[in-house]
């Protein structure tokens, strides 16, 4: 799974740059609701354009896909927005096994975000608590592809070396499998050692 803010520097969360304007341009807040998905968008490029600073683009994509290695020449590929829906997909939605196959061998993540749970006081404080109620989420999806027991890999950004503020939920290993959360910022030109049967993307 692919986020494109693992493309989108942001000074704030990762390296610093003094160039790209202040932190109130970067309060990016976010929820599952229709106004911080659709609607402020538009408000916060003006805060830039006032600002006089450029918008931030995407950069390092130029190169991103030449690294990976896809195990056919046409890999599937789902694209939506938001990525909670990545916690739904199962290889029988690829048509890559029998209808009963839930657990991919591995979830590979890019993404300046662990999307394995972040504690707020609305939210799941554990892994049992999340798994009592099965609710997922952009911020815990990865928590349903370890539960089905797939190896979860995470790759940030190169901009966000040292990955998240906060750590993931850390769910114990159960029926023998067990979950790695790895940091490995990506570097330019470095081929990732990954065989990917399809991707998918999210903006």
């Amino acid at each position: 799974m692919v986020d494109f803010d693992f493309f989108f520097h942001n000074p704030y969360e990762g390296i610093p740059a003094s160039h790209r304007g202040g932190a109130a341009l970067y309060d990016w807040a976010h929820a599952e609701n229709q106004l911080l998905r659709e609607v402020i968008w538009p408000f916060r490029a003006e805060s830039f354009l006032r600002a006089g600073i450029e918008l931030p683009r995407c950069e390092g994509r130029e190169d991103f896909w030449g690294r990976l290695t896809f195990t056919s020449d046409t890999p599937p590929l789902f694209y939506t927005d938001p990525n909670l829906y990545a916690g739904r997909l199962i290889p029988r939605h690829f048509d890559l096994s029998d209808l009963t196959t839930t657990a991919w061998q591995g979830v590979h993540l890019f993404d300046a975000h662990h999307d394995s749970g972040y504690h707020h006081e609305r939210g799941p404080t554990s892994f049992g608590e999340w798994k009592e109620t099965g609710d997922f989420s952009c911020e815990n999806w990865m928590l349903v592809h370890h539960d089905q027991g797939s190896q979860l890999t995470l790759t940030y950004p190169a901009w966000r070396p040292n990955g998240d503020s906060h750590p993931p939920d850390d769910p114990p290993a159960h029926d023998g499998r067990r979950r790695t959360q790895g940091r490995h910022p990506v570097r330019r030109g470095v081929p990732m050692p990954v065989r990917i049967m399809g991707a998918f993307l999210v903006r």
